[in-house]
């Protein structure tokens, strides 16, 4: 999976808007949405700053989908993405 579709399932999970967690992460909307899209790349930096606005979330779950904490937001995040993947 690549990197902004887990961000843009992780922000719905948590139930932010882009708005939201531009605000949480220091980020702007704008960027959310490119990144989102798969429009930009994030650098470290701001992978990092969107990991810290999903508390909770590991960077590696969040990078590269691997599920190895016991965050509750992980698992609600875990089974969102595995229903999309049945409907395709």
């Amino acid at each position: 999976m690549n990197l902004g579709f887990m961000i843009k399932i992780t922000r719905e999970s948590f139930g932010f808007t882009q708005r939201e967690l531009a605000e949480k992460s220091g980020l702007t909307t704008a960027a959310i949405c490119q990144i989102e899209r798969g429009l930009r790349s994030p650098n470290i930096k701001t992978i990092l700053k969107l990991q810290k606005a999903f508390d909770g979330v590991s960077l590696d779950y969040l990078i590269g989908g691997e599920y190895r904490n016991n965050c509750a937001k992980c698992a609600s995040v875990k089974y969102r993405i595995s229903e999309l993947i049945r409907d395709i």
